[in-house]
């Protein structure tokens, strides 16, 4: 079996390599938290608290254990970002833009 703390390693972006509990300091991006966007020019405030409403139901219980790949099965509720989308990104989105252009996407 494999183990990661011995056979694994992280390469970092500035040259070299760590180990895998070093990820602070060496990777690419971190994964941000799932999210669902929406343009500003819809009313957010009404979509958030209809999500909100609905994710009470039973039906969205029933939904959820289909396991559907929209949410993950412990999706407690939708926390607004204030920030620009690229901004709360972060390095991701530079890496998914290279992704991008290189027609992986």
């Amino acid at each position: 079996p494999l183990d990661f703390a011995a056979d694994v390693k992280l390469v970092c972006p500035n040259g070299g390599c760590a180990d895998v509990a070093d990820h602070d300091t060496c990777n690419f991006a971190t994964v941000p938290t799932n999210m669902i966007a929406v343009s500003p020019d819809l009313p957010v405030d009404e979509i958030r608290s209809e999500m909100m409403e609905k994710m009470n139901s039973q039906e969205w219980s029933d939904w959820m254990a289909s396991n559907p790949s929209l949410f993950k099965g412990g999706s407690k509720g939708l926390v607004p970002i204030q920030e620009d989308t690229v901004e709360y990104m972060g390095n991701i989105a530079d890496v998914y833009q290279s992704l991008d252009n290189l027609g992986y996407l």
